[in-house]
């Protein structure tokens, strides 16, 4: 059995679109995260209230993002910064757990 102990190292808070998509992304995973579709995906996390603790490989949530601006007809700057901010998260052989919420 493996035990961790989860640490919290808060990131400034981000602003638009990054902020919408971890808004959408949150209440999603409030109910359910999907299945990852490829096997170099995982992901997993649960919630209560308006937090969650959620866990993702690098190419799930990279995959996240370009479906939700493709859901939001995202221009090209918006998803430039979603990209950015998720390349610039501090990942640990490509995973990372996220606290979100307020």
């Amino acid at each position: 059995m493996d035990v961790g102990v989860v640490t919290i190292q808060y990131l400034d808070r981000p602003q638009q679109p990054v902020s919408d998509f971890l808004n959408d992304l949150l209440i999603e995973s409030l109910w359910a995260l999907e299945d990852p579709e490829e096997e170099d995906e995982e992901a997993w996390g649960g919630g209560w209230s308006n937090n969650g603790f959620l866990e993702f490989s690098r190419s799930y949530l990279d995959r996240r993002v370009k479906e939700w601006a493709d859901r939001r007809n995202a221009g090209n700057a918006a998803r430039a910064a979603l990209l950015a901010w998720v390349a610039n998260l501090p990942w640990k052989e490509n995973m990372i757990m996220l606290h979100l919420g307020g």
